[in-house]
């Protein structure tokens, strides 16, 4: 893949675990990491802000999870040129590392798939984004994952 970026969701309560996440993920392949923060910014804490974490406000974050999905698309997309694809974790899914970022990335090469999913993480391919960018409400990526079964590959 030519460049690649997690994309950490905060949507739940568990934000101020996010300092943990982001020390998992530091050592990945993943180009840079979006932490992206809505209802509980304020809980956010990012001790170290290297040049490969970034802190997004998801102004609409009272849209739901899918809201948190889009933010962190259009701000790889938008401020990434050549993005081909995403890594999205939830802050409160704590098996996530760097070790699964590398593997994600990985297998994605090696097999060619769009989707490659885990309990930790998932990553979608840039074909994928329109169909990321269409979730409403409390949608998650399930949907995307199920219609796509053909061409997905869970490790």
């Amino acid at each position: 893949m030519k460049r690649t970026f997690a994309i950490v969701l905060t949507v739940t309560d568990h934000a101020d675990k996010t300092e943990q996440i982001l020390d998992r993920l530091l050592n990945s392949s993943a180009d840079k990491i979006f932490v992206i923060t809505g209802r509980n910014a304020e809980q956010v804490k990012i001790k170290d802000k290297s040049k490969n974490v970034e802190l997004v406000f998801n102004n609409n974050w009272k849209e739901g999870i899918s809201s948190y999905i889009k933010c962190g698309v259009n701000k790889a997309v938008s401020n990434e040129p050549g993005t081909d694809g995403i890594i999205l974790i939830s802050v409160e899914n704590q098996s996530a590392d760097s070790k699964l970022i590398n593997e994600l990335i990985d297998t994605h090469l090696k097999r060619g798939k769009p989707i490659i999913t885990s309990p930790g993480a998932t990553l979608f391919h840039q074909s994928m984004f329109p169909e990321l960018l269409q979730l409403t409400g409390d949608n998650g990526p399930d949907h995307i994952i199920n219609i796509h079964e053909g061409n997905t590959i869970s490790i």
